[in-house]
């Protein structure tokens, strides 16, 4: 296998490229506005994540098993059907477990972009932007299907929009680093 044009085909090279930011004993990152922010917004969110298993703890586990949840075989399927009660609680009881793995993904994206690569942070802070927007108007869906009373949508939406103010000072400290972004995004 020829290696002749990887740049960090040797372990130096790599580590004296990337040295400050692959060093777990270099803790300065913890010690600035980015990482105050960075808390701040973890904290938020931790506490949208709370809210929104509360409220949809029902509709997300309405279904028991997977024959529970669309599995009608191709032949039985009848697009002359009027959907039916079923058929909605079962759109909604996916809905909600889409919208908590949304949340949960999005925590994972928040947490791991605390001390990371300029261009990955934006990558992430994009992800964590479109899943708490989806999430924010998904609710709306459930409170019209009266699945999640009013008041619990809006308190996750509230905290939602909390925490979107955490996530703009967050945002606002991110510093480009001398790395570039290979596809033009993050410029």
């Amino acid at each position: 296998m020829n290696h002749d044009n990887n740049p960090f085909d040797d372990e130096e090279d790599f580590e004296h490229e990337f040295s400050g930011y692959l060093d777990d004993d270099n803790d300065v990152w913890k010690s600035g506005p980015l990482y105050e922010t960075w808390q701040l917004a973890c904290k938020r969110w931790e506490s949208v994540m709370n809210l929104l298993e509360a409220a949809l703890e029902g509709p997300a586990t309405a279904a028991t098993s997977p024959e529970d949840v669309h599995s009608l075989p191709p032949a039985e399927f009848d697009p002359d059907k009027t959907p039916g009660p079923e058929d909605a609680r079962d759109f909604l009881s996916h809905h909600a477990g889409m919208i908590l793995s949304e949340a949960m993904l999005a925590q994972v994206k928040l947490q791991s972009s605390g001390h990371c690569l300029y261009i990955i942070r934006m990558e992430n802070a994009s992800e964590i932007r479109a899943k708490a927007r989806m999430i924010f108007s998904s609710l709306l869906l459930f409170a019209a299907e009266d699945m999640v009373s009013r008041a619990y949508v809006d308190a996750v939406r509230r905290e939602i929009t909390q925490f979107r103010l955490a996530f703009r000072d967050w945002v606002k400290e991110f510093r480009k680093d001398e790395f570039e972004d290979e596809w033009g995004l993050y410029v």
